[in-house]
């Protein structure tokens, strides 16, 4: 709905703080998704299943 999308966009161009909550929320989810965050998460998940002597099936 294009009506919609324009006049969701005037608002945020227009009330700062709702402009400032979409900003800190954003800033917020871009550190959560960082790749050096991301790349600890995996590890350690490699980690464990290496130390837990686990056997891991691949699909192929």
């Amino acid at each position: 709905d294009a009506e919609a999308l324009a006049g969701a966009l005037i608002e945020v161009l227009e009330n700062d703080a709702l402009r400032r909550r979409y900003v800190a929320a954003g800033s917020q989810a871009v550190q959560r998704y960082d790749w050096s965050v991301v790349a600890g998460q995996v590890m350690r998940v490699y980690e464990t299943v290496a130390g837990s002597g686990a056997k891991v099936q691949v699909a192929s």
